[in-house]
Order: structure tokens, then sequence, then C-alpha cells
């Protein structure tokens, strides 16, 4: 199989999963009531809309590593920025699918290559961009795992995602 195959059906299964993943994620974000998306649980974990500011914070990091950045800038001040300008459940979405779109023309337009080259995770790995792309790609999974406690912990046991 040559690398451009293997590229080919990289990119293609993982933006696959990466659509699938988005629009569960943005189901359990219109799924929250207003008050559930802004609030801490148990006046001590972040919110909904502080942690949906990381997952877009972060897709948007990986888009630019995947596209050829080896270095982006990235810190805790700037996810914490993203998550406090997101104001309404609206933009919250819509902020969150642009930034899913994003990931995922990086993903389907990176030539072969780049998908070989190692670069430096946020937490201080180094890894393929492949692997890199892999972990961010099921960090939008992680979250939403919390999006669906908070909306237990509401009183909610439907499964909006499916």
């Amino acid at each position: 199989m040559s690398d451009t195959q293997t590229r080919t059906d990289m990119a293609a299964g993982l933006s696959q999963w990466l659509d699938m993943l988005c629009n569960f994620y943005a189901n359990d974000l219109e799924a929250l009531s207003d008050e559930a998306l802004f609030a801490s649980p148990g006046g001590k974990a972040r919110s909904p809309r502080d942690f949906t500011g990381e997952v877009i914070g972060m897709n948007r990091w990986t888009a630019a590593v995947v596209a050829g950045d080896d270095s982006p800038p990235f810190s805790e001040s700037a996810i914490e920025e993203i998550a406090a300008g997101l104001t309404t459940k609206a933009e919250i979405i819509s902020e969150f699918r642009a930034s899913c779109a994003e990931f995922k023309a990086a993903l389907l337009a990176a030539p072969a290559e780049r998908f070989n080259v190692i670069v430096k995770a946020p937490f201080g790995m180094e890894m393929p961009v492949s692997v890199l792309a892999n972990i961010f790609v099921n960090h939008i999974w992680y979250h939403d795992g919390q999006l669906n406690q908070v909306q237990c912990l509401c009183g909610d046991e439907q499964m909006h995602w499916m």
C-alpha cells in the first residue's frame, strides 16, 4: 500500500469519525439547558461552556498542526479566553461546529508526508501528526462524556447524541 493510499484512508476515516463525534457533541450541547451549560457542576468542576472552549481551542490548534505549523502558540489562558467569549448556546454550538470544520478541512488537505512529521503535543509528548490528530479527534469524545454526565446530574437520562 502506498503512503498516499494510507494517508487518504487514514484522513478520510478520521474525518468521518470527527464528523460523527462533532454531531454527537453538538446534539448534547443543544440538549443542555442554558443554566446547565454555564454552571459549574458541584461548584468546583468546569462548566460545559468552559470545557467546550477547550475543545474548540484544541480543534483549532490541531488543525494548524495538521496544516503544517509544527508549533502553533498554545496557552491555557488562550483556551480560557475562547470560553469566556462564548456567551450564548448558539455561539457555543456555532464556534464548536466551525472548529470541527477547520479540523476536518486540515485533515483532508494535508499531504501524505505531513502525517509522519514528529511534533510536540501541548502536554509535552513528541509524536507523529497522525497520532496527534487521532488523540484530538477523540478528545471530543472524552468531553462529550462530560456533557452526558452533566445531563444526568440535571435529571436528563436520555441519549441525545444517537
